[in-house]
């Protein structure tokens, strides 16, 4: 057999075929083994060199910190009188786990609820696990597979306000098995409920909710300023005094403090630092003042649509009106001593930051401040509140010293001037004449500036005065605007107040569209443009 045909013996191959398996079996068992050895002296090592310290950082604590929000300065009214007041209160709080699965959660919903109808007391909020879990807002609830949740997952939850003391007793003994609820001490506001010009006060919302609804609050969500630090769960003020005075009312957070093991079960006491309440803050609004006007208007509101009123004086249109707005300001000072806005609503309903859907059907035509900005009558029907105006108003007739007042600083009339008073003056090209009245077509006969004024006529202030700032004078609009300005008229106040209205200036519309001395005419008597009660409150003064 020559050497190619050895390679072909089937004992050889066989002998060879064996030879390799046997090789790469010890091979295996080595490598097994060389793996065994490894794992049996990391055991050993665990065990014996760094035991007591695994051990040790198993029972080790860490430190848990909550933010307490702040407590909010009072108001009050210039006499000290509490118009919005915060109290303190404990609140239950949810802190969201990614890691912890749907059912874990439900089953805390319906634990949470089923203390909140044991332990609540009389009076007290229960809620059902349903609104528990809408609280949690950990993106589903009980009716839906999944919801988009409204908070960051980092930020607390606010599950319930105003604590009994049997529930924070309950709460505190049973920690270990409500993993993630935390009590928190927090302040409520409180409003007087006489209804002290609640659309002028305003009303708090939560922090989150604030962010999404006013550029004031976005601008500190989205800036890096760590000093404002606020909380989600925070109520912030979000219309009127609220929001006008909202860094001097709300103070400092406070801190709690606690160390919490691996099992998340507290270890030591707890340390606060108690939150830094805010500036109270005094308004120049008198108490008595402003009920007294809020009544004035309501009694007269009531008394048009008597069938004495209507005979008297009022047509049936006025028998219609629903809303009613009054300033009050001290001359010599400029304070506002009343600011009403009626008919108008309890702000507490706006307690813990929200508001149920409810309560916001029946607030929605009254909770905007119409004495400070456009509000219209509430009419359920569309075509009747067309009738109606809005808070926006002509001066009228109380234009009037202002238009004497322009006629003399211009030199178009003299104090002393004789003006015939007919009861009517036409003005426009010829066959296109246009006419003005004095109400009931009256004629006054011979009047100066003084008397034109006491008897409030219309054709005097058009004649003497509109018309001849369009004859006499050039850019005449321009002029009557300058003077309007100068008393407060088609510019804000400088209040400062949230959503504040200019009002609506009229007269650049009519000289555009009809022509510069229908304009003057008209706004020579208080037409031409509208203003706000405190507008008006402020001219006058």
């Amino acid at each position: 057999m020559n050497k190619a045909g050895s390679m072909t013996d089937p004992e050889k191959i066989e002998m060879i075929r064996k030879r390799h398996f046997a090789f790469r079996l010890n091979v295996f068992f080595f490598c097994v083994f060389f793996v065994f050895s490894i794992l049996i002296v990391r055991l050993a090592i665990l065990q014996f060199v760094e035991g007591a310290e695994l051990s040790k950082k198993e029972n080790s604590n860490s430190e848990s910190t909550t933010a307490i929000p702040p407590i909010r300065g009072n108001i009050y009214d210039k006499n000290g009188y509490e118009i919005a007041i915060s109290d303190s209160t404990q609140s239950l709080f949810y802190r969201y786990d990614t890691n912890r699965k749907k059912d874990e959660v439900i089953l805390l919903a319906n634990k949470l609820s089923e203390i909140t109808l044991r332990h609540s007391g009389f009076g007290k909020k229960k809620l059902t696990p349903a609104e528990v879990l809408k609280a949690m807002d950990v993106g589903y609830d009980l009716n839906k597979l999944a919801t988009r949740m409204t908070n960051y997952s980092f930020s607390p939850r606010r599950i319930k306000v105003d604590l009994s003391k049997e529930e924070i007793a309950y709460i505190l003994e049973h920690r270990d098995e409500l993993q993630g609820i935390d009590i928190v001490e927090e302040s409520i506001r409180k409003y007087s409920k006489e209804t002290i010009a609640p659309q002028l006060v305003g009303y708090l919302r939560s922090y989150d909710v604030a962010t999404r609804g006013l550029d004031y609050y976005q601008n500190i969500a989205t800036s890096n300023d760590l000093n404002l630090n606020y909380l989600t769960s925070e109520n912030v003020g979000y219309d009127g005094i609220e929001l006008l005075y909202q860094k001097e009312l709300r103070g400092q957070n406070g801190t709690k403090s606690y160390s919490v093991n691996a099992k998340q079960q507290i270890t030591s006491q707890v340390s606060i630092t108690p939150p830094t309440k805010g500036n109270n803050l005094y308004l120049t609004i008198d108490k008595d003042v402003q009920l007294i006007t809020e009544k004035a208007i309501m009694d007269q509101l009531a008394y048009m649509k008597t069938e004495e009123a209507r005979i008297l004086k009022y047509p049936a249109l006025g028998a219609k009106a629903t809303t009613g707005y009054a300033v009050a300001i001290e001359v010599k000072t400029g304070k506002v001593i009343a600011m009403a806005s009626m008919p108008d609503y309890d702000p507490n309903v706006w307690s813990g930051g929200g508001i149920s859907s409810e309560n916001w059907g029946l607030i929605q035509p009254f909770y905007q401040n119409g004495a400070i900005r456009e509000v219209f009558p509430n009419y359920p029907d569309d075509k009747e509140r067309r009738r109606h105006p809005s808070s926006l108003v002509p001066l009228g007739s109380t234009m009037k010293p202002l238009t004497v007042l322009v006629g003399l600083n211009e030199k178009l009339i003299t104090a002393n001037e004789i003006y015939p008073d007919r009861g009517l003056f036409t003005f426009g090209r010829k066959g296109y004449e246009r006419p003005i009245r004095n109400s009931d077509d009256h004629a006054y006969g011979n009047l100066n500036a003084m008397h034109a004024i006491r008897v409030s006529s219309n054709t005097y202030m058009a004649e003497m005065v509109g018309n001849r700032l369009y004859k006499n004078k050039k850019n005449p609009v321009d002029i009557w605007d300058s003077y309007m300005k100068k008393f407060g008229l088609g510019i804000k106040t400088g209040s400062g107040l949230p959503l504040e209205s200019a009002g609506t200036i009229e007269y650049f519309n009519e000289e555009k569209n009809a022509s510069a001395q229908s304009a003057m005419v008209f706004a020579s008597f208080g037409q031409q443009g509208r203003y706000t009660a405190l507008q008006l409150a402020q001219y006058v003064a």
